[in-house]
């Protein structure tokens, strides 16, 4: 087929190398809701009336690296804190999540990545913010600097970029929020196993995950 004639072709080209630059400076970050079916999230239910319980956030798509606050050891629901969750893991693989993403700038992105990064150096440091959850019951906020509860945490993490997805307090913000949020764009819903056979199909991302310690909300 004859190529489209072109009557000024220096016109156009700057606006095609403007596009290019425009989604070279844009990235990506991921809002994942988890139910894993623990007594804890049901407990947590309690609170939120959400079905999906628990939030993290990723900065790829394979989910290597998954940030959050939850339990540090299934068997012991009060040893929670600052997590880099394995979502490769066994446990993970029987429960049901939905992954939401949020186009952001490359300065945004970097921002938000240096805050958790900031935060990981200090992991030990930081607690789960158990009081916080009655307080999103109470309609009071309670956030303490040293403590987060999950979706807590992603709220926090976006606010380094100036990303405020609810009026709420992120000391009130609920894992259902995310879901309900227009600004967030649904990927994906269902089992653990068939996101990732997605995905192993798809040439957008590797699924070459490194083992990190599983976390439970």
């Amino acid at each position: 087929m004859r190529p489209l004639f072109n009557p000024n072709p220096s016109t156009t080209t700057p606006t095609i190398q403007k596009n290019e630059a425009i989604a070279s400076s844009t990235k990506n970050v991921y809002i994942i809701l988890t139910e894993t079916g623990t007594w804890f999230s049901g407990l947590i239910g309690r609170f939120t009336g959400d079905a999906m319980n628990h939030a993290s956030i990723s900065f790829d798509p394979s989910l290597k690296e998954v940030y959050s606050f939850g339990r540090k050891n299934l068997n012991n629901p009060f040893d929670g804190g600052l997590v880099k969750e394995n979502m490769q893991s066994s446990a993970y693989r029987k429960w049901s999540f939905a992954i939401y993403k949020l186009e952001v700038s490359a300065a945004e992105y970097d921002r938000m990545q240096a805050f958790v990064a900031d935060m990981m150096k200090e992991q030990s440091k930081y607690k789960y913010n158990l009081l916080g959850l009655f307080g999103v019951l109470l309609g009071k906020p309670y956030a303490p600097q040293d403590r987060f509860f999950c979706s807590q945490f992603v709220a926090a993490v976006l606010e380094q970029a100036d990303r405020i997805l609810m009026d709420n307090h992120q000391a009130l913000v609920k894992p259902g929020d995310f879901a309900a949020s227009p600004k967030l764009q649904p990927l994906y819903q269902g089992k653990h196993e068939g996101y990732f056979n997605e995905l192993s199909a798809a040439p957008m991302a590797s699924t070459n995950f490194s083992r990190t310690a599983n976390a439970f909300c």
